[in-house]
């Protein structure tokens, strides 16, 4: 879990190692957060994301109610869904351009204030 300025290591895969399906799956991932904006901003995103690089990253399960954790990132786009908390079954996402913002991580404060610390198991993101 991340959503710190800069980017964040490992990258993930590159979209252009992802197959055909890969790629169409992760296109559509990255249209459903755009969809969320308003339609002209959603638009202008796009169109400024074509032709770019995006990573996709994930950590843990793959088995539902497991925790598990995935980021889409590109020169200035960072995705994040975090479900690593009370077992995989309270899940948080974000949708950030990181060159541009500014404030505090707000992510993390949610956790630091809203969630206490538990055991990690094996298939959480570290």
């Amino acid at each position: 879990r991340a959503t710190a300025p800069g980017r964040l290591d490992p990258l993930g895969v590159p979209r252009g190692r992802l197959g055909p399906t890969g790629r169409a799956l992760l296109d559509r991932l990255v249209a459903l957060y755009l969809d969320r904006l308003p339609p002209e901003l959603a638009a202008r995103e796009a169109d400024r994301l074509h032709g770019g690089e995006l990573h996709f990253a994930w950590a843990g399960a793959v088995e539902p109610g497991r925790r598990h954790y995935y980021r889409v990132q590109g020169d200035d786009l960072l995705i994040e869904y975090d479900n690593t908390t009370d077992d995989g079954n309270h899940a948080h996402t974000v949708l950030r351009r990181p060159a541009g913002d500014f404030g505090a991580d707000v992510l993390a404060a949610h956790h630091a204030a809203a969630h206490r610390p538990g055991p990690v198991r094996g298939d959480a993101p570290r």
